[in-house]
């Protein structure tokens, strides 16, 4: 359907005033250039959010998950790019590919059938992170991926905890803490679309969780369930890497809500200049 914009009345112009996020307009309709218009050959589609997004910074995504494997190098003394286990993993095509490998790292758990549920239990840490490198695409196009790396930390840390009884439990714990805050961070990318911000956090988030891996390995290879059994996420290293990816997720859902804000504000004025058009 056709619409012709014409100069509103004087009602129409103080609504403009209003609604001009400059403040009060001198401006009509037509010549105000704080709003965007609609034109008259414009499909229904055009009340929608415009499709042109800010010039967005370039993403530093290899730097930061180099840092988090330096890290990871400097608390446990193993190179996860360089690990015999992350040749094995660059194989799967799946999350139960990935899933069997970390199962054979686990083997030697007293009583492995007892505690096979471990496996289970990483499965959500498996598939979100899956999802999560995906939704960060091309801008984490290394030659070992956060994904693999976090895999690869996880089959670590299996292994040096497999001859500890004590230590089922706490990695238990250690992973359901874990996929909660990954769990939410998906929630979040399944909202709205990912701007350059949200892409980092998510970034930030893998990286994180590499770094709270090395700890819990570090932990393990210390001797500290030995010593205090079920208490890794209360050893303060450990205590304060989930504090900082929880810090994360919160910040990601406070980005959400302001993006849901923008997208509802951005709908409202377009739809009110389309009907005063009309």
């Amino acid at each position: 359907m056709s619409i012709t914009l014409t100069r509103p009345d004087r009602s129409a112009q103080d609504q403009l005033g209003q609604m001009c996020p400059t403040g009060p307009c001198p401006a009509d309709l037509q010549s105000c250039t704080h709003i965007p218009l609609i034109s008259a050959n414009q499909s229904s589609t055009s009340l929608l959010p415009s499709s042109q997004a800010p010039i967005e910074r370039p993403l530093d995504f290899q730097q930061l998950f180099s840092d988090a494997l330096d890290e990871y190098k400097r608390q446990t003394g193993t190179s996860l790019d360089s690990h015999p286990l992350g040749d094995k993993l660059k194989s799967c095509n799946s999350v139960d590919d990935v899933v069997a490998i970390l199962t054979d790292q686990s083997r030697s758990f007293e009583d492995f059938r007892k505690k096979a549920p471990l496996m289970t239990r990483l499965k959500p840490i498996v598939n979100v992170v899956i999802s999560v490198s995906e939704t960060l695409g091309e801008g984490v196009a290394l030659a070992f991926s956060p994904a693999h790396a976090i895999f690869c930390g996880i089959g670590v840390l299996l292994t040096a905890a497999k001859e500890v009884s004590s230590s089922y439990d706490a990695l238990g714990d250690l992973f359901d803490h874990t996929a909660n805050f990954l769990v939410r961070s998906k929630k979040y990318t399944q909202i709205l679309p990912s701007n350059s911000e949200m892409k980092m956090i998510l970034a930030k988030t893998l990286a994180q969780v590499i770094v709270i891996f090395a700890l819990a390995t570090k932990q393990v290879k210390q001797g500290r369930f030995m010593k205090y059994g079920k208490k890794l996420l209360k050893e303060k290293d450990v205590e304060d890497a989930l504090k900082k990816l929880d810090n994360l997720t919160t910040e990601e859902a406070r980005m959400t809500t302001m993006q849901c804000l923008e997208v509802i504000y951005l709908l409202f004025d377009k739809m009110k200049l389309f009907m005063d058009g009309a």
